[in-house]
């Protein structure tokens, strides 16, 4: 049986130290990659490696790396977080369950109990789940259908903000547009080969990280509030 192709693009901004261990982990994936790509939002000068770069002359923000996902012709696209290393076995992973559970999947997802911000369970790396479990948002390793970035970008930004919120916005859209969930491939305790993140905790918790930024958190509360109010179901009232 013919497996379906995938794209992955690899997005760089300050950590460009980790880019040859990020490239290693996707082209040692079990399921190989038909094309790989860099993203790089700048500021610096881009990186120089085997696989092409798309670069920006300065920074443009979280949201524009997955609009260039549509100039790939894969039937999906991998798009990896600048802190993020998957196991070797992460795409795999993804083609199983998006053949169980069609949707957007990533490996850490969160869910909002009590319809705000104010309290969230994570899972994924984070918090290892032996099985798919849904989310209302997910991050640091995307897997959808190419088509699917159609949506993302029909659907209007609920804030101008550059530095968060396409997290959101991928699973809002994609729930309003075609019906879809947000998903969490299983990430076993006992076997990191299948996980999206093999080392999210000492990469992703940096003084570079985005969300250790001041005003984060409350931009990330209004555009919570803003999709809410444009009508986002979350799990805790869908399964209530």
């Amino acid at each position: 049986m013919k497996v379906p192709s995938v794209s992955v693009l690899v997005a760089t901004c300050r950590r460009l130290e980790i880019l040859p261990r990020q490239l290693r982990a996707v082209q040692d994936q079990t399921v190989r990659p038909a094309a790989v790509r860099v993203w790089h939002d700048g500021p610096g000068k881009p990186p120089v490696t085997s696989v092409p770069v798309v670069a920006c002359s300065h920074q443009v923000g979280v949201w524009a790396r997955f609009l260039h996902c549509l100039e790939f012709d894969t039937e999906f696209v991998c798009v990896l977080d600048d802190d993020t290393i998957p196991g070797a076995r992460w795409l795999e992973n993804c083609l199983r369950t998006m053949s169980r559970c069609e949707g957007l999947l990533a490996t850490v997802g969160v869910m909002f109990p009590r319809g705000d911000r104010s309290e969230k369970v994570r899972f994924g790396w984070c918090n290892p789940n032996g099985e798919t479990r849904r989310a209302d948002i997910a991050g640091h390793a995307w897997f959808f259908r190419r088509d699917w970035i159609r949506y993302y970008a029909l659907e209007p930004r609920a804030a101008p903000y550059a530095t968060c919120g396409e997290d959101y916005h991928f699973s809002v859209a994609l729930q309003k547009h075609l019906g879809l969930a947000t998903y969490v491939p299983p990430h076993p305790r006992s076997d990191k080969s299948v996980w999206g993140s093999i080392d999210g905790s000492a990469l992703g918790n940096d003084p570079r990280a985005l969300h250790c930024r001041p005003g984060e958190e409350r931009k990330k509360q209004i555009l919570h509030r803003r999709y809410r109010d444009s009508g986002w179901k979350l799990l805790c009232e869908l399964e209530g």
